[in-house]
Formats: structure tokens, C-alpha cells, sequence
């Protein structure tokens, strides 16, 4: 999976329009950046703040994706528009993890490692 962090927590006013523009820019970049992995990415929003994931095909490293991310980035930009949102630059979501939040304001997290200890443990440890 690859996401793009949102710098405004917003809802698309046309997601599933956008949604497959998203997925016909991402594919125009990764065709002309002659990319040797699948581009058939699959585009999905949330409705409520407009976060943007791209799920890899079964079995593909969304790695082999890393030298396109800028790019990616800046498609997805342009597709939706600065104006109405604007996203920073694709990740690779991790897999060393056991646990994914969704939908926490970057605001709300601590800066440092012991009060969001601390946090997490107040909020999913009850």
C-alpha cells in the first residue's frame, strides 16, 4: 500500500470522480516514467477526511514504487487540485507493524516518544 499524507483533514467533494482520475494520472506517470511494475494501482478515499490510499496488486512490492513517489505525488496534486487539498509525498505504509491507526490529526500527536507511549496506552490499553 502507498498513501500520501493530507495536510488538511477534508473531505473530497467528488471522490469517486476523483478517485478514478487519481488512478488514471498515477497510471499515465508509472507508463511514462517506464515503470517495470504493475501500474494498475487501486485508488481508494475516505469519504469523511479525504485520505488517499493506493493498493498494490497481490504480491507486488509496493518498493518497487519508491523512484516514482515525487511524481506520483505531484499527479495526485494536480488531479485533485492544491486548492482543495494538498498531499505531501507518498509512503510505503510499514510492515513491521502489528497495529495501523487511521484518522488521528497530526496535531493531537505528541512530539516525543514517551507521551505518545503514554497516549496510545490511555486511549487503546482501557
Amino acid at each position: 500500500m502507498l498513501f500520501p499524507i493530507c495536510t488538511t483533514a477534508k473531505p473530497l467533494k467528488h471522490a469517486a470522480k476523483n478517485e478514478a482520475d487519481i488512478a488514471v494520472a498515477l497510471i499515465n506517470i508509472l507508463t511514462d516514467s517506464k515503470c517495470n511494475a504493475p501500474i494498475n494501482l487501486q485508488v481508494s478515499s475516505k469519504q469523511v477526511n479525504g485520505t488517499i490510499t493506493n493498493t498494490t496488486p497481490a504480491g507486488t512490492d509496493s518498493g518497487q514504487y519508491v523512484r516514482y513517489l515525487e511524481k506520483m505525488t505531484k499527479a495526485l496534486n494536480g488531479t485533485v487540485g492544491e486548492n482543495e487539498l494538498k498531499f505531501l509525498p507518498f509512503h510505503s505504509v510499514p510492515t513491521n507493524v502489528s497495529l495501523m491507526v487511521d484518522r488521528i490529526l497530526y496535531d493531537l500527536v505528541p512530539d516525543n516518544n514517551a507521551a505518545l507511549d503514554i497516549a496510545v496506552q490511555e486511549q487503546f490499553m482501557k
